[in-house]
């Protein structure tokens, strides 16, 4: 499972939605990334899409609600955030 972290601040000339698309597309696009996706600035959700599946097997496919057993994967990709963020 890959994690994607992205950042409402590299959002400038677009609107942030669809320029989060654009970056997000080419991976799933290129099956390298199924999950979701969540940013938000100033506590208010700019972008949130589920890709791909949570269950291959059975077919069902991610959504917001899908749970995620990353046990502690994503620390580094917060970390990561909040320091550009300080900048």
């Amino acid at each position: 499972m890959i994690v994607l972290a992205l950042l409402a601040n590299t959002c400038t000339a677009q609107a942030p939605a669809d320029r989060l698309q654009q970056v997000v597309q080419p991976y799933v696009d290129a099956q390298m990334f199924m999950g979701s996706v969540l940013v938000a600035k100033e506590g208010k959700v700019i972008f949130s899409k589920s890709y791909g599946m949570a269950d291959l097997e059975w077919s069902v496919p991610n959504s917001p609600t899908t749970r995620f057993n990353i046990a502690s994967m994503t620390k580094q990709f917060t970390a990561a955030s909040l320091r550009i963020a300080e900048n």
